[in-house]
């Protein structure tokens, strides 16, 4: 009734099912969550060079105080 399927005409259409579930898994988790990632890194370096300008202001105040 049923034929047997060779298991070398099997491997790939296991390969094609698992590499279409990765893409998948990529384009739907990975790239948002890097994308999230790349939004939050940006954000830290605009506020870490705020805090870069702030200082270098302070110290120059306190440097014409000193004098």
């Amino acid at each position: 009734m049923f034929r047997r399927i060779p298991f070398s005409s099997l491997v790939p259409a296991a390969g094609l099912i698992v590499s279409s579930v990765a893409l998948r898994f990529q384009m739907k988790v990975l790239y948002p969550w890097h994308e999230d990632l790349s939004r939050q890194i940006e954000g830290l370096e605009r506020n870490i060079k705020l805090l870069q300008e702030e200082v270098k202001k302070n110290n120059n105040k306190d440097n014409k105080k000193q004098k």
